[in-house]
């Protein structure tokens, strides 16, 4: 038992590994481009993503930052684990909760407006007004 504990976590350490070294390569990977630029200016609203009450607004993640969520999304599940297709997080929906973090809040995010599918639930939140 003493043993699996300890495979585990060797595994776990590795998959850290693996998952710095991704990240170190998508941050070499990264150039500042005019549409990086763009996206810079470009402004979140929270009452879209995450509070339907809270009127802050925050900036998108860059690029590297994405890389990183998903990174560390991979070393918590495992190795290869990705959430499936159309269900994981916008980016959109990182950078908020990212935001909410960074501001010390906690990472309270409204269930009827966040979740899977994100840019379904974006579109009928715009749609509806």
């Amino acid at each position: 038992m003493l043993s699996d504990q300890v495979s585990q976590m060797i595994t776990l350490a590795q998959n850290a590994q693996t998952a710095t070294v991704k990240v170190a390569q998508a941050t070499a990977q990264n150039t500042t481009s005019s549409a990086d630029t763009a996206v810079s200016k470009r402004r979140l609203k929270l009452k879209e993503l995450v509070d339907q009450i809270n009127e802050d607004e925050c900036e998108p993640l860059s690029d590297v930052e994405i890389a990183a969520c998903f990174a560390r999304f991979e070393v918590l599940m495992g190795q290869d684990e990705l959430p499936p297709t159309g269900e994981e997080p916008t980016e959109e929906q990182l950078s908020a909760i990212s935001f909410r973090l960074k501001s010390g809040l906690n990472p309270y995010a409204d269930s009827c407006i966040f979740g899977p599918y994100g840019h379904r639930i974006m579109k009928k939140v715009r749609l509806l007004g």
